[in-house]
């Protein structure tokens, strides 16, 4: 199953808050254990903002899904929205310093890079 063929079903709303409670709870518990003002001016605080810039925008997509979720489409700014998950996946893969995690995380920059690309292409057709 896949958003793709079933774009209605209300399991994607629920799935997509298990995801943004996941990533809401990981900055808090991140941000307590190592103090906010490491994880705001620390070696990683760039990472660190990311983090809780994709969060926002997680639980934003949440709020968004549940206003119009009678009218059944999502908007595109959602659905391109969630392409910077995959950044925060490659982030994740990168840390892990695993061969085929690497693999996978340099395939995930290479399609985060290529959006501008494929941002233009999209406008041209």
């Amino acid at each position: 199953i896949s958003l793709d063929t079933d774009p209605d079903w209300p399991g994607w709303i629920i799935l997509d808050s298990v995801c943004a409670v996941i990533f809401v709870a990981e900055v808090v518990v991140k941000s307590y254990v190592i103090t906010p003002s490491v994880y705001f001016c620390g070696r990683d605080y760039v990472w660190n903002l990311f983090d809780v810039g994709l969060s926002l925008v997680a639980v934003t997509e949440i709020i968004l899904s549940v206003l119009f979720a009678s009218e059944g489409a999502q908007t595109r700014a959602a659905l391109a929205l969630r392409g910077l998950r995959l950044a925060r996946m490659a982030r994740l893969a990168k840390l892990m310093r695993m061969p085929l995690l690497e693999e996978l995380a340099n395939l995930i920059s290479g399609f985060v890079i290529s959006v501008r690309s494929l941002f233009w292409v999209m406008i041209f057709l």
